[in-house]
C-alpha cells in the first residue's frame, strides 16, 4: 500500500501488509474494500480473512482482527460496519491505556506521562484505581485535595504529565485507566524520593 502526496505525486510512505503472503507466491484475491476515512485506511484480505486498519499519516497499523467471508465493509461516525452472510457488526475505537502500577506515599510518588498521537486535540480521564479496581484517592501536584481521576487535554502530538505528591499514608498501591478520544500513550515512572531529591527511578 503506498500513501501519496496529492499534489506532487510524491510518495509519503509505503507498507506491505505483513499478512500478505510472499512475492513469489502468487496472491488469488486482492485486498478488497480499501477506503479512507476519519484520518484511517481500511481495508480487507480475503487471502488471511483479516481486516486492517492503518493510520492514513503514517502507515502504521492501528489495529487489525480475523474476520471470515466479509462481504462488504463501510466507516461512518467514526465507527467501521462490516457486512458478513448473515449479519452487519459495528466496531468503534476504545482509545484506552492501562498502566498496571501506581504508587503513593513514604517517599514514593509516580509521574504518568501522556501523548497524544493524532494531528486532533486529544481530551479524556486519567483514572486511579486499586488492586479489586475500585476508585482510590491519591494526591496530585498542582490539586488541593486527593482525587479518583484527573481530566487531561493533549495538543496535537502533545504531551502531558501528572505527577503524584507522595503524602498518602499509609502507602496507596494501584493501577491507571486513561480513555480519550483519540490514540494516545502513556508511561509510568516510579520514584523514590529524598529531602531534596529523586533518589531512585523505575520506569513502566
Amino acid at each position: 500500500m503506498t500513501a501519496l502526496n496529492p499534489q506532487t505525486g510524491e510518495v509519503l510512505w509505503e507498507t506491505l501488509d505483513s499478512s500478505t503472503p510472499p512475492l513469489e507466491i502468487p496472491v488469488l484475491f486482492p485486498p478488497l474494500f480499501g477506503q479512507v476515512a476519519d484520518n484511517a485506511v481500511y481495508f480487507y484480505n480475503p487471502e488471511t480473512n483479516r481486516v486492517r486498519v492503518l493510520d492514513a499519516f503514517s502507515g502504521n497499523t492501528l489495529w487489525s482482527i480475523n474476520m471470515d467471508d466479509v462481504a462488504g465493509m463501510s466507516v461512518a461516525d467514526d465507527a467501521l460496519y462490516v457486512l458478513l452472510p448473515d449479519r452487519i457488526q459495528e466496531y468503534r475505537p476504545s482509545n484506552t491505556i492501562y498502566l498496571s502500577e501506581i504508587a503513593d506515599g513514604m517517599g514514593d510518588t509516580t509521574l504518568i506521562t501522556l501523548a497524544n498521537l493524532s494531528p486532533d486535540v486529544a481530551v479524556g480521564t486519567l483514572e486511579f484505581l486499586d488492586d479489586d479496581g475500585n476508585p482510590v484517592a491519591i494526591g496530585v501536584q498542582g490539586l488541593v485535595d486527593p482525587v479518583t481521576s484527573v481530566d487531561f487535554s493533549l495538543q496535537p502530538n502533545g504531551t502531558v504529565r501528572v505527577q503524584t505528591t507522595g503524602l498518602s499514608d499509609p502507602l496507596v498501591t494501584g493501577w491507571v485507566r486513561a480513555t480519550a478520544n483519540r490514540p494516545i500513550r502513556g508511561t509510568a515512572v516510579f520514584q523514590t524520593n529524598g529531602p531534596t531529591s529523586v533518589l531512585f527511578e523505575a520506569g513502566v
